[in-house]
């Protein structure tokens, strides 16, 4: 792949939007977005990593579900996607890449499904905090994934969920 220079999938110049970057080590993962195609947008799978030490691009196992405006973030071994839109609509879908084998797999919903939310990794837990649901309404609710038991729950709401909306 040209390091220098737009990146090319499949024949088509990459056009993301929407994505839901993150980083583990020297890496930084480029997950799902919008693709345009002439008139039409929607929803890819594609995930583009980038390494920092030695400024180069390479393509990444696709993710299970074409996604856009979802949060990611990397937690130990593994590059945790949640949430997000589909073609079809906001989904509560969550997936994860164990990085020792390249390999996406399913993981248990988040309680409530919503797009345009943040996500971070305290422990051996990961939050999401806010977003929108499927009525583009702002949840205000802060979601949490036990990893060792893979059981989300809703811990708390936020006092000012609008400042989180994107």
């Amino acid at each position: 792949m040209d390091n220098g220079g737009p990146s090319n999938k499949g024949g088509r110049l990459l056009g993301f939007s929407r994505t839901g970057p993150s980083h583990l080590w020297n890496l930084i993962f480029v997950t799902g977005g919008y693709f345009r195609d002439g008139f039409l947008w929607y929803s890819v799978d594609w995930v583009m990593i980038y390494n920092c030490w030695d400024n180069s691009w390479l393509e990444g196992p696709e993710m299970k579900k074409s996604r856009n405006s979802h949060c990611s973030v990397g937690a130990g071994l593994y590059l945790y996607v949640l949430g997000g839109s589909t073609d079809e609509g906001i989904i509560s879908h969550v997936e994860r890449l164990a990085l020792s084998d390249s390999q996406w797999e399913s993981t248990s919903p988040m309680v409530q499904p919503v797009e345009r939310a943040d996500a971070v990794n305290v422990g051996t837990r990961i939050y999401v905090v806010c977003g929108l649901d499927e009525n583009g309404d702002v949840y205000d609710g802060v979601q949490r994934l036990d990893m060792e038991t893979d059981i989300w729950d809703v811990i708390s709401f936020s006092p000012l969920p609008s400042i989180y909306q994107v």
